[in-house]
């Protein structure tokens, strides 16, 4: 399903790596595979969907006069068929963004305009951007702007990996937005840890769609934790 792997798409980049610039908490290194355990839950839902995403990085790839390192994504024990995509990640003097976007459908890669940030410099509590999410929630191909902010460097979480410290937390948010005139508001909040030398640790997402109309209310949160990372 393609709107749940829009989830992970500007939450996950790559198995990456205080007061250091942002490829240091995601340095662009090939040759490497995280896995993580993910669960995702929804109101809709009796129980949890539980699985794995592989995450590779393959050699860089020149596109449109950029280096990228091309990151591999991978579903998998997860009840529905979720095709592979790849990301095409660039490290620049702002920080490190998603240059463009390919699913395993695709002839070729389809660039983002404006690139999407992952994580921008300086890397320190206070440091924002915009950046463009897919809901599951929303409407189909329709996809909102988030606000992402760095609120800490110095936070410590625990994994299934192991417990990391000094990691970067970055909060992105979408409140109380109308899709359409009359579609319902909907609400998004987006958590991603990012630690030194290893990257992004864990991240949890979370929708909610509310109507006023019918007092009805639909509500999802996926969440991934790093299980293992191979070098």
């Amino acid at each position: 399903m393609k709107t749940m792997l829009a989830l992970l798409l500007l939450a996950v980049v790559a198995a990456c790596g205080c007061g250091q610039g942002a490829e240091y908490y995601c340095p662009l290194k090939p040759g490497e595979t995280a896995i993580y355990q993910i669960s995702f839950k929804g109101s809709a839902l009796e129980e949890a969907l539980n699985g794995k995403l592989v995450v590779s990085t393959l050699p860089f790839r020149h596109l449109q006069g950029k280096d990228c390192l091309v990151v591999k994504y991978d579903f998998q024990g997860f009840p529905l068929s979720i095709p592979t995509e790849f990301q095409f990640v660039v490290s620049g003097p702002e920080g490190i963004y998603l240059f463009a976007e390919q699913s395993i459908e695709d002839p070729q890669p389809k660039l983002l305009d404006p690139p999407s940030f992952v994580l921008k410099n300086p890397v320190q509590p206070g440091t924002s951007w915009e950046e463009k999410y897919l809901p599951l929630l929303g409407e189909e191909n329709r996809k909102v702007t988030l606000t992402s902010v760095i609120e800490s460097v110095s936070e410590t979480v625990t994994v299934p990996a192991g417990t990391y410290k000094n990691c970067v937390v970055v909060r992105s948010t979408l409140k109380g937005i109308s899709l359409a005139k009359t579609s319902p508001s909907l609400q998004v909040e987006g958590l991603s840890w990012f630690a030194p030398g290893v990257g992004e640790v864990k991240f949890i997402f979370r929708e909610r769609k509310s109507d006023p109309d019918s007092d009805e209310v639909e509500a999802v949160e996926f969440v991934g934790q790093l299980e293992s990372l191979s070098r």
